[in-house]
């Protein structure tokens, strides 16, 4: 008996399942139809509207899907078009850039030669002896060790300026401002902190090579210096 039911009971959800489906697919397939419905009356209204502005106005623009040859015409075009904007863009910043050039180098030039004139003290050690305690043999050793130094450092700093490479040059100057202060004052030493203070606030290659000069002409004259006390 229960099982009959059961029975029943599946037979009848099953029917009302299906049931629901074709409800379902109905409704979906009516509005399918409608909206066809409207589209095909809403093309007829823009077909009879294109039309009326055709024959009222011929120099309206056509209405119609461009074929494939059009299209790359079109395509190619506005290409060109693109390219002889930007063309002219950088052409017109190139030519910027260009007169500008001579005024930026015309400053470098006269920053430099402002760098050239500059005479700095005699370097002056002699706080090795004042300040360490060191006899007089011993505070020039110092001075040797650092035109040692110095001289290995111009080569790194050579190749620094060619490359263009300001953050390089400041970390070689750095070094050397560090070692030549420790051991004296004027000359090097004062060069060095000049040379050092001008790579943190500009990135100027003329001012580079200028202090790059006064340093090399320094070195020779310490060497000078130092070889009579040798």
């Amino acid at each position: 008996m229960i099982n009959t039911i059961l029975f029943a009971v599946i037979i009848v959800l099953t029917l009302v399942f299906f049931a629901l489906l074709v409800i379902i697919f109905q409704e979906y397939r009516a509005k399918k139809l409608q909206s066809h419905y409207i589209m095909s009356k809403n093309e007829q209204a823009d077909s009879v509207s294109n039309s009326q502005l055709r024959d009222g106005n011929d120099k309206e623009t056509k209405r119609c899907i461009p074929s494939a040859d059009s299209a790359k015409e079109s395509f190619e075009t506005a290409k060109d078009t693109d390219d002889k904007e930007l063309s002219g863009r950088v052409s017109g910043r190139e030519e910027k850039e260009a007169e500008c050039q001579p005024v930026f180098k015309n400053i470098s030039q006269k920053k430099r030669a402002i760098v050239e004139q500059k005479r700095y003290d005699h370097f002056d050690p002699s706080r090795l002896v004042k300040t360490m305690g060191l006899n007089q043999k011993e505070a020039d050793e110092f001075v040797f060790e650092l035109i040692d130094q110095l001289e290995s450092a111009i080569i790194r700093l050579d190749e620094k300026i060619e490359e263009e490479d300001f953050d390089g040059m400041e970390r070689i100057i750095h070094d050397l401002k560090g070692a030549a202060s420790n051991i004296g004052t004027g000359g090097v030493a004062d060069i060095l902190i000049d040379y050092n203070n001008e790579m943190k606030n500009c990135k100027d290659l003329e001012i580079a090579t200028a202090y790059r000069d006064l340093l090399k002409k320094a070195i020779d004259d310490l060497k000078i210096e130092y070889s009579q006390v040798a």
